[in-house]
């Protein structure tokens, strides 16, 4: 895919999301982990969902972009429970929505501990996943 970019993009990095990311985009994914910790997510936990989703995304691709078309409401709920979750209706029977698996807690995906966690606090990024 062609780059469209008028202007050079400036990463803002290193963070606990596993992709390349912009200042804009990064503001972006931590009101997703804030939408994850409303439906039940630890920190660590929403991080790791985030990065199982997007963590190959490529900046310079135009697709990157698109998540913009979406409230990050959209995306915590997509990344948190099968199928479809209309969670804007009202009325709707929330008990029975299933909750997806989190990434293993072996995987990549989980950059940050459980301890580490809340959105504001400075935290201390990890190169690869951590034990117990």
């Amino acid at each position: 895919m062609e780059n469209h970019h008028t202007q050079p993009i400036e990463l803002f990095a290193p963070t606990e999301f596993l992709a390349p990311t912009t200042r804009e985009m990064y503001e972006f994914q931590q009101e997703v982990v804030q939408e994850l910790q409303k439906l039940g997510c630890l920190w660590a936990e929403a991080i790791a969902r985030i990065n199982y989703v997007w963590g190959d995304a490529d900046p310079a691709e135009e697709y990157y972009e698109i998540v913009y078309h979406e409230f990050p409401e959209y995306w915590a709920h997509g990344m948190y429970y099968e199928g479809y979750a209309p969670y804007w209706e009202e009325h709707v029977d929330r008990s029975t929505w299933e909750v997806k698996e989190a990434p293993p807690r072996d995987s990549v995906c989980w950059t940050v501990k459980d301890s580490e966690s809340q959105i504001g606090q400075s935290v201390d990024v990890l190169k690869a996943p951590f034990e117990e």
